[in-house]
């Protein structure tokens, strides 16, 4: 369905992804500031972020906060995200290594109103990017795509991998994993 007119507040920095949950806008990419909509780069209103950020539909920025970071600042993303409606739940990926101070491999979740850090952590290797994560229909698993191919982990606790899910995805000239950089479920 078409969603109604809306504002947008505005980042300083590039956005990869928007999620529409709620009556709210959540934003995520490489940015560290998040302004309502129409308010100068210097003006008031500015709100520090890392990455995500929500926004109402007048392009106020909220409160909601998930502080994400990367122990090198320079290689810090986020790229996706995925709404699990049932739970009020975040789910996003990229390249970072904590959430609100917890060690969160390039893949993670929060709560929707919160902003706190799920349980949600996929044992994703350190030099790894997540493209995209998609939900399955249930919500019972999160498929992410990134510079490992495409692998499943269940949506609950820490998130357990699914073996049963196992494409062999390569690049063409050699045996190394080939990256996935976009899903989609039918």
């Amino acid at each position: 369905p078409l969603l109604p007119p809306a504002q947008m507040c505005q980042t300083n920095g590039r956005v990869w992804d928007i999620a529409f949950y709620n009556n709210t806008w959540y934003l995520a990419g490489e940015f560290t500031q998040v302004r309502p909509s129409g308010a100068p780069v210097s003006g008031t209103g500015s709100l520090a972020r890392s990455g995500l950020a929500a926004c109402d539909r007048t392009g106020a920025p909220l409160d909601w906060n998930p502080v994400v970071t990367h122990t090198t600042p320079a290689n810090f993303t986020i790229q996706t995200l995925a709404v699990l409606t049932s739970t009020n739940t975040i789910y996003f990926g990229g390249r970072f290594t904590h959430v609100n101070g917890l060690a969160r491999q390039n893949a993670a979740a929060v709560g929707a109103f919160s902003g706190n850090a799920r349980d949600f952590a996929p044992a994703l290797g350190a030099n790894t990017k997540v493209n995209d994560i998609v939900l399955s229909a249930d919500g019972a698993a999160a498929y992410l795509g990134g510079w490992f191919g495409a692998q499943a982990w269940t949506t609950s606790g820490a998130g357990a991998r699914i073996t049963a899910f196992a494409p062999v995805i390569r690049k063409s000239n050699n045996s190394s994993a080939g990256i996935v950089t976009a899903l989609a479920l039918t």
